[in-house]
């Protein structure tokens, strides 16, 4: 009767303990999920439709981007706690048919006791300490500014152009690249005027 229950007991724990490893998060489960996150909460809209213009405009109606396959992928232990992190940065071009640009829209996925959490903002804040910088310097006509996050070596590195409010759609009045740390939340830049 004892070694019943005991068998009993220890096939419940082993089954217990398959179903709560499938239900940990993977990085690659929350990367996919960020890209899902970003078409339902209207940050884009589903991938460009290249041969109807028309068509996607009508299945994406105040949308401008959609999501692009054109993603960089950056895996490291950036925080040292023994699993592996990720900056994940996606490129975007109009599905509309215009020529705007936008900045990379980017998530940086990390661990924390077991847990993936994901920093959504990076883009926002690497863009606001920017025009923070420039403000220092008397620039403060800002109209528009585009980052490119380019690389992550446990610092985010990018390029930003700035146009002001006398530029044209062409042409920024700045440009330069910014070193982030997304630990400290420091920005470096080196800014210059074209």
């Amino acid at each position: 009767m004892k070694k019943q229950i005991l068998t009993s007991v220890l096939c419940g724990l082993s089954v217990l303990s398959c179903q709560s490893q499938s239900n940990k998060p993977t990085l690659d489960n929350e990367i996919e999920k960020w890209k899902k996150e970003l078409i339902l909460t209207g940050e884009l809209g589903n991938p460009c439709n290249y041969d109807s213009f028309q068509k996607w405009i009508e299945e994406n109606p105040d949308q401008v981007f959609g999501i692009s396959d054109n993603i960089t992928i950056k895996k490291t232990d950036f925080n040292n706690d023994g699993m592996v992190d990720a900056f994940v940065s996606m490129e975007v071009e109009p599905c509309n048919g215009g020529n705007a640009t936008s900045s990379d829209y980017s998530v940086l996925i990390f661990s924390n006791e077991g847990e993936y959490y994901k920093d959504v903002k990076l883009t926002e804040r690497i863009e606001k300490k920017i025009k923070s910088e420039l403000a220092e310097n008397g620039v403060y006509s800002i109209w528009k500014l585009s980052t490119s996050l380019k690389s992550f070596d446990g610092t985010i590195n990018g390029e930003t152009y700035i146009w002001i409010d006398e530029d044209a759609s062409c042409c920024p009045s700045y440009s330069g690249n910014f070193e982030y740390n997304p630990e400290t939340q420091e920005l470096k830049s080196e800014i210059t005027k074209e």
